[in-house]
């Protein structure tokens, strides 16, 4: 297979597409492709016989004395009320996505862990959607990294986490890289001389492979190739399927897709997509996101992805409203003060200068990973999100299905050794796991890695 190089020029000439800016909330400084998570191993399903198993706190900030008054809009309503002191409660980007072989532009996305940063000064902690404070606000930054583990800043030079008891441990002086990663960025490319989608080698910007996505993914395209089939132009990002772009358009960035949905900016104008490339919330929105880079210098502008059938929308005025993936608006542009994205049904949302929770009335959607649950072909989407590094043990290949169990369809195989995330899981059926590659497989036939 032909490899496409990169030059040092035309990758810069890439990270220097038109930028979106926000016009509310400054968002840190690196370069909107920093952060691309890292795909160590790619391999392609075979269609060889495979094998599977058988069927089968403390509350934080202030109280006032008063009750907060409710809103006269209908749509939500406070299960923790809004007096809760803090700069800002948001929700942290995944440094490297869940870690290896996920879709490129998923790490815009977070954790669905039912924790926020808080911020109050310039000190940062956890809290829960109780309004109960999980983690001192006593560090110097919060970041989230490999395996949806926190590295917690104490001093720049000693980090904290938080494991998954609850407990607090000392990751030491050198650790936060582990969380963190140290392998280079990756990104995808559609190389629209040869009409196909490529995976860049990450710091030395050659796109090694072919690249297959499980759901749709923005790539930068490739417009024109020198002699030396090496780019000789860039123009802006397509939304493609992996074998052609979904519509004639170009973006100047993307986020996430989740729950059907994917935001793309446009002239400084962030609207939402669905999956065929057809315009859902329109070009209205813009940068949205604190805690996608804060502490940058410039700023890494993005937009929030969906979240359980939700997406928060910010106007050019700076104010919020919260809209449902089929493109419904759920709480009209100032409703609240500011809105964070959806967890389960709940979401922070800040009035009179303070923070609470509310409860939306009618619940929109059951999932947060998007890209962990929409993959064509998938009838039963995991009901407990984990993540995990395996390989597959199957010598003739393990079958990829559509649910948890050898009733669902087929929807490929997965060869030996190929390396795969975990990305949830079924309360009901044990035995089975949901995989990257985009089906489940039966968790006999997966190793640790």
């Amino acid at each position: 297979m032909k490899q496409l190089s990169l030059t040092a020029a035309a990758l810069a000439a890439a990270l220097l597409l038109a930028g979106c800016g926000g016009a509310r909330r400054p968002s840190g400084n690196s370069d909107w492709m920093v952060d691309i998570p890292t795909v160590d191993d790619f391999d392609t399903a075979e269609t060889a016989p495979a094998t599977e198993a058988p069927a089968q706190g403390d509350a934080a900030g202030t109280t006032d004395t008063n009750d907060a008054q409710q809103p006269a809009q209908t749509g939500a309503h406070w299960v923790v009320e809004p007096t809760i002191q803090a700069d800002n409660i948001d929700l942290p980007r995944l440094e490297r996505g869940n870690g290896i072989d996920l879709d490129y532009n998923a790490y815009y996305m977070f954790p669905d862990d039912g924790l926020s940063i808080i911020q109050q000064g310039t000190s940062y902690g956890l809290i829960d959607y109780d309004g109960n404070i999980v983690v001192p606000v006593e560090y110097m930054d919060i970041s989230m990294g490999y395996d949806s583990r926190y590295a917690m800043t104490k001093d720049n030079v000693n980090y904290d986490t938080l494991n998954a008891d609850g407990s607090v441990s000392s990751l030491g002086e050198t650790a936060y890289v582990d969380v963190l990663g140290t392998a280079p960025n990756r990104m995808v490319y559609w190389v629209a001389p040869w009409n196909a989608l490529y995976l860049s080698g990450g710091g030395d910007a050659i796109a090694e492979m072919p690249y297959a996505c499980n759901v749709p993914c923005a790539a930068l395209v490739v417009s024109a190739m020198d002699e030396y089939d090496c780019p000789a132009s860039t123009m802006g990002m397509t939304l493609t399927d992996g074998t052609s772009p979904l519509n004639a358009d170009t973006y100047d960035l993307a986020g996430a897709y989740s729950c059907g949905l994917i935001p793309v900016c446009r002239g400084g104008q962030w609207g939402y997509l669905d999956g065929k490339g057809n315009v859902v919330i329109d070009f209205m929105g813009v940068a949205n996101w604190d805690y996608a880079n804060r502490n940058q210098v410039s700023g890494q502008e993005l937009a929030y992805p969906a979240s359980y059938g939700c997406v928060v929308v910010t106007g050019s005025d700076g104010t919020d409203a919260l809209f449902a993936a089929d493109g419904t608006q759920i709480l009209p542009f100032g409703s609240y003060e500011d809105l964070r994205p959806v967890h389960g049904d709940k979401l922070w949302a800040r009035q009179d200068g303070k923070w609470g929770v509310l409860q939306l009335d009618a619940p929109r959607g059951d999932s947060q990973t998007g890209y962990a649950t929409l993959a064509t072909g998938v009838q039963v989407a995991p009901d407990v999100m984990t993540s995990r590094s395996v390989v597959s043990d199957a010598n003739d290949g393990l079958v990829l299905r559509a649910g948890p169990g050898t009733d669902y369809d087929r929807l490929g195989s997965v060869p030996l050794g190929t390396a795969m995330q975990v990305l949830g899981s079924s309360s009901s059926v044990p035995g089975w796991v949901y995989v990257d590659q985009g089906g489940w497989v039966s968790e006999e036939f997966v190793l640790d890695r």
